[in-house]
């Protein structure tokens, strides 16, 4: 019965170190995609931020062409 129960022990405690390693490679995946994404949103506030910047200088330019037509 003794062999029996530690042998279950072993069988179970070997199930949660591979449990421990699969939750450890799953954490370190979405760290990187996290990572990842964050960069993604960087680039895309950079260009949305310099896309703003262009029309307002086109705006500002077809402006100052229309008044000074007038």
């Amino acid at each position: 019965m003794n062999d029996k129960g530690n042998s279950r022990v072993e069988m179970i405690y070997s199930e949660l170190k591979g449990l421990r390693q699969e939750v450890l490679r799953l954490r370190e995946s979405i760290e990187n995609e996290l990572l990842h994404l964050s960069k993604q949103v960087a680039a895309n506030s950079l260009a949305v931020k310099i896309v703003g910047a262009c029309a307002f200088t086109l705006f500002g330019a077809l402006l100052y062409f229309l008044l000074g037509r007038m």
